[in-house]
């Protein structure tokens, strides 16, 4: 279910393919198939063969990379907020300091403020100047702060910077900002191959 759900991630949420029905019919003719499976080895082809099939739809880095970079979050533009959070979350580790992470609860932190008036918005809203962090965090900690501040608490905090690919050189700059999403998006594609 995991590789669907990653192809899905690829085709539709960020390059917004368009299936003009090989998807459904191909989803229907092996749900047929496995329902009619007598044994697990039938079943097992069946599942291979939808995922072999799925992989051959699958656009190329450089076109996901290309939408990847245009996902923006702003309080003027949201659109994306689903997309960039659920992004963001398969950066984070399944648990922090023995407890699970409750993903739904985290919200999106600007790491440069959208209160910058110096930055471009577009550079603000970029998924790589963005982090998950909680509620409380986000609002009442780091709120408006420079973004040193931030990143000395997040690290005094043991929040996983390198695993979300934010260098112990990171300074916001316009090039961090797209270095990082860019990584980011090489990251989440190699995991999300099927």
């Amino acid at each position: 279910m995991q590789k669907i759900e990653h192809f899905h991630f690829i085709f539709n949420a960020i390059t917004s393919q368009r299936s003009s029905g090989h998807i459904v019919t191909t989803y229907s003719k092996n749900a047929v198939l496995l329902s009619n499976a007598k044994d697990a080895n039938v079943a097992n082809k069946v599942i291979k063969e939808l995922l072999e099939s799925l992989a051959k739809k699958l656009p190329h880095y450089e076109e996901f990379e290309v939408k990847f970079m245009e996902l923006m979050f702003t309080k003027s533009r949201s659109k994306d907020r689903n997309v960039i959070k659920y992004c963001l979350s398969r950066l984070m580790p399944d648990t922090s300091a023995c407890l699970d992470i409750n993903y739904d609860s985290l919200t999106i932190e600007h790491l440069i403020s959208q209160s910058d008036n110096n930055r471009d918005i577009e550079e603000i809203g970029s998924i790589g100047n963005l982090l998950l962090v909680d509620q409380i965090t986000n609002s009442e900690i780091l709120k408006n702060k420079a973004i040193t501040e931030k990143l000395n608490h997040l690290k005094a905090e043991n929040y996983p910077l390198e695993q979300s690919f934010i260098p112990e050189s990171f300074s916001g700059t316009s090039e961090d900002i797209e270095q990082r999403a860019k990584n980011i998006a090489r990251h989440l594609f190699q995991k999300s191959q099927i």
